[in-house]
């Protein structure tokens, strides 16, 4: 993307998006990374043309909601819906905000939503992969473990390596007693996406009662460098 940045003919109404994900993907910590990112991701989504804008829009409000965030989320959310009109992308990542504060019904009502437009369909096989992980944390979050467990198969059936459907087999393992075959799915997750917060919670805790205490207090460390303040964190 910084490359991209300094090409003389990109086009300008381009920049605040690229910025913005440079400093997304740049920036995930310090916080001040993430403001300069929520900033130009504002920026782009509220100037940019409609495709540009709607990928900043997107950008955006996942990045307020895996901060923590949901209701500047949802702000973002209403503001944008009202400028670029309802997407199933969009819905999606107001979804993970909703999943992110613990609010499963509410978000597998936004969930529902996206999958019933017909644009869904249309999307990337990585946002509809996404999607469903996202419906399957919530699943699991509300204590459907078998539930949750198919969804996360159907996601990976669209991804392979979706990071947060093989978290989700992962915990769902975890919560079984399974704590081999939870390490063996978090460890594929934290491998797809190293940043992925649960997955190192619930990997120190597999690791915990594998007796594997050192690795576990390494990634249980990880979790709370990247969720201080995590829903988490006091456990």
């Amino acid at each position: 993307v910084d490359d991209v940045i300094q090409i003389p003919d990109v086009r300008p109404e381009l920049q605040p998006l690229l910025e913005g994900w440079l400093a997304l993907l740049t920036g995930t910590r310090p916080d001040n990374g993430l403001d300069l990112a929520e900033r130009r991701l504002l920026t782009a989504s509220m100037t940019g043309p409609e495709a540009d804008a709607r990928k900043a829009a997107v950008l955006l409000v996942e990045l307020q909601a895996k901060r923590g965030d949901k209701d500047r989320a949802w702000r973002s959310f209403t503001r944008l819906r009202d400028r670029l009109g309802d997407h199933p992308e969009l819905r999606s990542a107001y979804a993970l905000a909703l999943v992110e504060a613990d609010e499963n019904g509410k978000a597998k009502g936004e969930i529902a939503a996206a999958r019933g437009d017909p644009r869904f369909s249309q999307l990337r096989p990585g946002a509809r992969a996404e999607l469903l992980a996202r419906l399957a944390q919530a699943q699991w979050q509300a204590g459907a473990l078998e539930t949750a467990g198919a969804t996360a198969k159907q996601a990976q059936e669209i991804w392979s390596t979706c990071p947060r459907a093989l978290a989700v087999m992962g915990i769902v393992a975890y919560e079984r007693n399974q704590y081999g075959d939870a390490r063996t799915w978090l460890e594929k997750t934290l491998a797809a996406n190293p940043l992925l917060d649960l997955a190192h919670h619930y990997l120190g805790l597999s690791l915990q009662r594998l007796g594997e205490k050192d690795k576990a207090q390494t990634h249980l460390r990880e979790y709370l460098r990247l969720r201080p303040k995590g829903p988490l964190a006091e456990d």
